[in-house]
């Protein structure tokens, strides 16, 4: 596939797509992080804060989710969205044990489990 590209990484995401084994993510990553466009790469993290967030539906699938964050980040902050996130989905906002009782953005924050989690937590003497 290189010798057909003539050696050079793709610059767009439908010619990255092309290649096996290169999905939306792994494309989004690319342009983004190699070749530094204004574009937000869709991670698993990002995926559970956005949802939580109420940034899109639970059944919201990945071209969704990247629409709706790109509507709403500047063409020049999108790039920073999958770092922000995914430090934030890593440390706080983790898919199976999401760690309300610290949460900043708790009062934004539209999803439902966020209650019963609340209530399991009790703040941490510093």
């Amino acid at each position: 596939m290189l010798r057909e590209l003539g050696g050079r990484i793709p610059r767009s995401r439908k010619e990255l797509m092309a290649i096996p084994g290169i999905g939306p993510k792994c494309a989004d990553i690319v342009l983004s992080y190699a070749w530094g466009m204004d574009t937000v790469a869709v991670d698993t993290h990002v995926e559970t804060v956005s949802k939580r967030l109420g940034v899109a539906p639970p059944s919201a699938k990945y071209e969704e989710l990247k629409y709706r964050l790109e509507r709403l980040a500047p063409p020049k902050f999108r790039s920073r969205v999958n770092d922000l996130f995914v430090v934030f989905g890593r440390e706080v906002c983790t898919k199976s044990a999401p760690k309300c009782w610290m949460c900043p953005i708790y009062s934004l924050c539209e999803w439902k489990g966020k209650y019963q989690r609340k209530r399991k937590f009790t703040r941490q003497k510093r």
